[in-house]
């Protein structure tokens, strides 16, 4: 029997952490570049957004003493009207769009911080509407402001590692580890770790994920923070899966299982996982079961294409052809749609034209996803991809479904991780995005 509910009092996690100078934090980018991009997705409040997030930038670079007087008298009755009409639109981002107003009249008397709250808001905001280059910048602008919390430091790696900015994620991760590490955050400490191993699993780089997910879970331990020791073993979970160390990625798919608190958010991102770790252990019937169950759950274009995909693929290797073929319609109008994050998706459906023998359709399948996960810098997908490639030029066998053995805990964990998902479903409790 599978035991799942270990108190979260003795640290799993071991080693020590280091203490060093803070890095500095990246130079804010600047020129038409950057304009174009607000107002083109902030539409139809793009010139007003970038006129916000201009005079916030020039006030936060000068010093205070050199701020009376920064702003022609007439800026804020200019700008009133067209942030009027954004706040009528937006509520919620009224009380931003007043500070920053007040920030032309009275730029003196405006505390950073408020500056930063404001931003901080307002990069939310676009987030939420999927503008990913105006949170990107708001993000920045509230971590330069106030350069003494680890949070928003965090914030801004997180963003750029959105968009795909990996240097400037890194440095932003770099500079908010250290921030925690002064401050005595250890929860700030766990969470920039946890987003920088995301990151660097992202870019192919297990070994420094792997360094970073550990740390992090030590500090989430450390700090008693249930649910993110729980992310820390579901991260760890990813690792040993993307590295092929199953026997290893039991435990860790256990211990996420037991830690996540009921309405976890990463709940249907863990029973995902878990079935990819099936799937990838070529138990494919019973990720097939667990996909059915929760693939509805993904409506972010992202998730929902790479939730479809995979299960498009077990389809195929139980050959039921008639659901691939659908589903895989489905998928390929839907990489049609997206600039980004399809290389994983075409790689399923590749493995998928394989289990049927269709060997041109899944190099071609196969050739798509090592250009797109060249493209968004997916080491990890690119490396499988290519595998791939060479099976297929070697006729190899596709892949087939074996049933767990009668002592393995796969039906069990199975089941675990549903109950967990249902009773997710039905008390929601921690909404939202940490990492």
């Amino acid at each position: 029997m599978v035991d799942t509910r270990r108190p979260i009092a003795v640290d799993p996690f071991s080693g020590n952490g280091s203490t060093r100078r803070v890095a500095p934090a990246p130079p804010a980018p600047s020129g038409a570049r950057l304009g174009h991009e607000v107002i083109t997705e902030c539409h139809p409040h793009g010139w007003i957004a970038w006129m916000l997030l201009h005079l916030a930038r020039t006030w936060s670079v000068l010093e205070a003493r050199e701020r009376q007087g920064a702003f022609h008298p007439g800026t804020s009755a200019t700008l009133r009207p067209f942030a009027a009409g954004f706040a009528a639109d937006e509520p919620e981002l009224a009380e931003a769009v007043h500070i920053l107003l007040a920030m032309c009249d009275l730029p003196e008397a405006i505390q950073p911080v408020e500056i930063a709250t404001a931003c901080s808001r307002l990069s939310d905001w676009a987030s939420a509407h999927a503008q990913p280059q105006t949170s990107l910048h708001f993000a920045e602008l509230a971590a330069a402001a106030d350069p003494d919390s680890a949070e928003r430091a965090y914030r801004a790696g997180r963003e750029n590692r959105t968009v795909g900015e990996w240097a400037r994620a890194t440095a932003w991760f770099r500079r908010a580890t250290r921030l925690a590490r002064i401050a005595g955050d250890e929860r700030a400490f766990a969470i920039a770790h946890l987003g920088w191993g995301t990151l660097e699993h992202n870019l192919g780089n297990v070994a420094e994920a792997e360094h970073h997910f550990l740390k992090g879970g030590r500090a989430a331990f450390r700090a008693r923070q249930r649910a993110l020791a729980g992310t820390a073993h579901h991260d760890l979970l990813a690792v040993m899966i993307t590295t092929g160390r199953f026997d290893r990625a039991i435990p860790h798919a256990l211990r996420a299982i037991s830690l996540y608190p009921r309405g976890h958010f990463r709940i249907p991102h863990l029973a995902f996982d878990v079935g990819a770790l099936w799937l990838q252990m070529g138990h494919c019937s019973t990720a097939l079961y667990l996909f059915e169950k929760i693939v509805s759950m993904f409506q972010e274009p992202g998730e929902r294409l790479l939730a479809h995909a995979a299960l498009a693929r077990c389809t195929a290797v139980v050959h039921d052809r008639v659901r691939f073929e659908r589903l895989a319609e489905r998928v390929l109008e839907w990489v049609a749609e997206m600039p980004s994050q399809t290389a994983a998706a075409l790689l399923h459906l590749a493995c998928g034209a394989h289990c049927f023998g269709q060997h041109s359709r899944a190099e071609q399948l196969a050739r798509q996803a090592t250009e797109a996960a060249a493209r968004e810098g997916n080491r990890s997908v690119l490396l499988a991809a290519t595998a791939l490639q060479a099976r297929l030029t070697a006729r190899a066998e596709p892949e087939v479904d074996h049933v767990p053995p009668p002592d393995s805990p796969v039906d069990e964990i199975t089941q675990l991780v549903l109950r967990k998902f249902e009773r997710r479903n039905k008390r929601r409790t921690v909404p939202g995005s940490v990492l």
